[in-house]
């Protein structure tokens, strides 16, 4: 016998997976010295994701209620699929000092490594140190009771940022059909000159609380200054618009951006 449903049906069935590998390893070393106390750690991280993604469509189901894409007519029947990855690298290490609780040293960096670049863009440096005194721990403040903490610190760091579309250095090809037939037309201009943004920042603040740390005040003054923001640029008119099936602009490293002021917690 013959079945067919008395209206159309559709079935569009997708299935995707998402992968990530992370792998870490560090050693660290800790050690006091009399007055002296001595803290390190040195430290691997690598970090992989791929994504991939298939779907199929179909249409004119006899049983609706049987969703397999092999139950569907054979017309109009379409499949799309699609897929990403991109890796990230670290090296890292840090050192802490301090003098008898009361002269405070850290320093940081970290050695970064996004397939997000080209290469010669792809690694980027970012270190960072701070200082703190911790002022009521001097003897001349050791018998006020009142105060807990009296400490000024001061720091400056510079941190990363490669979030942008995985091989974005790179262009893109997608299928398109012409009068010979199916082809494939580039889809995003590249731009290999494409690296790290760059955030640079430093602060002075003090950290002040009383009656056992039931009160506590802090208070910062920063500066911190953005450098070769990632964004999409802007291409001419002539180059035509993505809903016309042109290209799309590539990503850049355009402009600054600064941020400054006081902040207060009480």
């Amino acid at each position: 016998p013959y079945y067919r449903s008395p209206q159309k049906s559709t079935l569009n069935d997708q299935t995707s997976r998402n992968l990530r590998n992370l792998l870490t390893a560090s050693a660290t070393f800790d050690k006091q010295f009399n007055d002296h106390g001595i803290k390190a750690m040195v430290g691997y991280q690598q970090e992989d994701h791929r994504y991939d993604m298939h779907k199929g469509y179909r249409e004119n189901y006899a049983f609706p209620d049987y969703p397999v894409l092999d139950a569907g007519g054979e017309e109009n029947q379409k499949a799309y699929g699609n897929s990403y990855e991109w890796s990230l690298r670290s090296i890292f290490g840090r050192i802490n000092y301090d003098y008898q609780g009361k002269y405070l040293f850290e320093a940081n960096m970290r050695y970064d490594g996004s397939s997000n670049f080209a290469r010669g863009n792809r690694w980027g440096a970012f270190p960072s140190a701070a200082l703190a005194w911790r002022i009521n721990k001097e003897n001349f403040l050791k018998e006020v009771e009142w105060l807990s903490n009296l400490k000024l610190r001061a720091g400056y760091g510079v941190v990363g940022n490669s979030n942008v579309a995985s091989f974005a250095y790179t262009s893109i090809l997608n299928n398109t059909e012409t009068i010979w037939g199916s082809g494939q037309a580039l889809s995003r201009l590249p731009n290999e000159g494409l690296t790290w943004e760059t955030t640079k920042s430093f602060n002075i603040g003090l950290d002040l609380s009383f009656f056992n740390n039931r009160v506590e005040f802090i208070a910062d003054w920063y500066n911190k200054r953005t450098d070769d923001l990632l964004i999409v640029l802007t291409l001419p008119g002539i180059t035509g618009t993505n809903g016309t099936g042109a290209m799309s602009a590539p990503w850049g490293n355009v402009g600054s951006l600064r941020n400054r002021g006081f902040e207060f917690t009480l």
